[in-house]
């Protein structure tokens, strides 16, 4: 009879939630090197980079970066051809979802470009 040691799998783990922790600290301790800088600049920065990795997911849909960008920048647009300008109040009435998190940057201060 043959004896031997069957060696089993490693299991990938799940980081810890003091390296996610941290790994958040670490994305967004940059702020206060550029204070101007707008979350809409991050997803686009976001969407230069990995382009097709998702974004956003709803029980409906998913929104990858590259599409989260672009239509912030077409909210972005929108208000800006109505005349929305920094410092105007803007009532953002809308259903919770994908829509709401694109135009709540897009409106609130993109640069004029």
């Amino acid at each position: 009879m043959t004896t031997g040691v069957i060696e089993q799998p490693k299991v990938a783990r799940a980081p810890s939630a003091s390296k996610i922790w941290l790994k958040a600290i670490e994305l967004t301790a940059r702020i206060e090197a550029l204070p101007g800088r707008l979350f809409a600049d991050v997803i686009d920065d976001w969407a230069q980079r990995q382009p097709g990795r998702v974004a956003l997911v709803t029980d409906e849909t998913s929104l990858d970066y590259e599409a989260l960008s672009k239509r912030i920048n077409r909210y972005a647009r929108w208000a800006r051809s109505l005349g929305v300008a920094k410092g105007d109040t803007v009532a953002l009435i809308m259903p919770n979802g994908i829509d709401y998190l694109a135009a709540l940057p897009g409106i609130s201060g993109r640069p004029e470009e």
